[in-house]
């Protein structure tokens, strides 16, 4: 058996190194903060000017050592994730948190107060997020055709009702002219026709007088032989 002496020396070794770790990690969090940060305020700011480098591309490759790619990485982690959560979660790794920034919003939260993706490689992670894409591709789909859908319905009733509309004003003009009353159409004599019966008159006024018959044409009777006619 080992001494007490000896239990407790190993004892405080281990509690000694655990703080060390603790420590440790709480600088490898602040630092990936720090770096995402720095990298962030550096490109925006465009300070790598200031260093002779013409692009933020050049400024990661030559002076920090990284690939320009990684750096977007970083960046866009922490605009995503924001600082206490990236800070809080920092011994995922950078990889593994920009997969997880790349999940919606609600499953990403959930997902970090659970811990549910201390315990994921990265590959599963990789999996989770081509699933949520896909499924979220095809929720945008189905919205998108269901606003199809209605705005064709919308069109549709819209014809509708105008058909309607007009259909009923058609009704309204029938039942209007169906209401009144059936007109005579009577036609006035024309002009020639008056003075062609006038000149039959005339005549036979003239032939009557001939025979004798001079005493039975008065004025009366030729105006009213002339009314009657027209």
């Amino acid at each position: 058996m080992m001494e007490n002496t000896e239990i407790t020396k190993i004892y405080n070794e281990g509690v000694e190194l655990h703080s060390k770790i603790m420590a440790n990690a709480e600088l490898a969090a602040g630092a990936l903060l720090e770096m995402c940060q720095g990298l962030k305020e550096m490109r925006d700011k465009e300070l790598y000017k200031a260093l002779q480098m013409e692009t933020f591309d050049e400024y990661c490759e030559s002076k920090v050592g990284i690939k320009a790619r990684q750096a977007y990485t970083y960046i866009s982690t922490y605009e995503r994730l924001g600082s206490s959560v990236l800070q809080s979660n920092a011994k995922l790794g950078i990889t593994k948190l920009e997969l997880i920034a790349q999940l919606p919003a609600i499953e990403r939260t959930e997902g970090l107060n659970n811990g549910q993706f201390e315990g994921m490689s990265a590959k599963e992670l990789k999996e989770l997020v081509k699933r949520e894409r896909s499924q979220a591709e095809q929720m945008d789909l189905l919205k998108q055709e269901n606003e199809r859908l209605t705005d064709a319905h919308n069109d549709t009733l819209e014809d509708l009702q105008q058909v309607l509309h007009e259909k009923q004003k058609l009704e309204c003009r029938i039942r209007e002219l169906e209401s009144r009353p059936t007109e005579v159409a009577v036609q006035e004599p024309s002009k020639e026709d008056i003075e062609r019966l006038t000149n039959q008159i005339r005549a036979e006024l003239e032939s009557a007088t001939q025979q004798g018959e001079e005493d039975q044409i008065t004025p009366e009777k030729l105006q009213m032989e002339i009314d009657q006619a027209v």
